[in-house]
């Protein structure tokens, strides 16, 4: 019994210092030197191209975090040149701690200078169906909005542009601002929006300001 137990005091240490070998390697490793890689998964997986222009930096306790300059996302095939989307800079944290817990603290959403271009053909395709794709799974649980707190959103100049070929219709939105306080589920929400609007059907242009709860 007395072997035994040291076995397993011997095995839990070797266990600890493995754990420990991890966390350090993860945290000492550059996700810059990974680009390349990161971008042929995109690719392996999406079909699309990723570029990745600037920095990334990942924290991993106490939160865990993505902060990235630079990405742009390919369009689908049949689509054009121009990208799906891009980003100056997106910043993205969850606490890491309260996950374990099925609880999803996440910090304040930033996100500048972001472009997300939408189309559908003439035949109804869209230009992100690809991106959606996955398998249908009956028995998976609803998302659990209640366990879901968002610090909240904080946008600057973003753009959105709509184009369907199918009715020739063209809108666009321009010079984005968004920002709300933290989320939470049944509690209210104070918002601050501003943006530039433009659209060919029926013709028209205009700036909408808004702040309300």
């Amino acid at each position: 019994m007395k072997s035994l137990f040291k076995l397993i005091l011997g095995l839990s240490g070797l266990l600890v210092v493995i754990l420990l070998a991890i966390v350090i390697t993860l945290a000492t490793l550059d996700p810059n030197d990974y680009k390349d890689w990161i971008s042929e998964q995109a690719l392996e997986r999406t079909g699309r191209t990723l570029v990745l222009d600037g920095d990334i930096n990942v924290t991993y306790y106490p939160w865990l975090g993505l902060e990235a300059n630079g990405i742009t996302l390919g369009n689908a095939a049949g689509f054009g040149d121009e990208p799906f989307l891009h980003a100056d800079y997106l910043k993205l944290r969850i606490k890491l701690m309260p996950v374990l817990k099925d609880q999803y603290e996440i910090d304040t959403v930033i996100i500048r200078g972001a472009l997300i271009n939408l189309a559908r053909n003439k035949a109804g395709l869209s230009n992100w169906e690809d991106l959606l794709k996955e398998e249908k799974n009956e028995d998976q649980a609803a998302f659990p909005l209640a366990a879901v707190v968002l610090g909240g959103v904080d946008v600057e100049n973003a753009s959105l542009r709509w184009r369907d070929a199918a009715t020739d219709t063209d809108y666009s939105i321009s010079q984005l601002d968004i920002r709300t306080d933290a989320l939470r589920y049944g509690e209210p929400l104070k918002l601050s929006l501003t943006m530039d609007i433009k659209a060919n059907k029926p013709a028209l242009s205009g700036n909408v300001s808004l702040d309300a709860t």
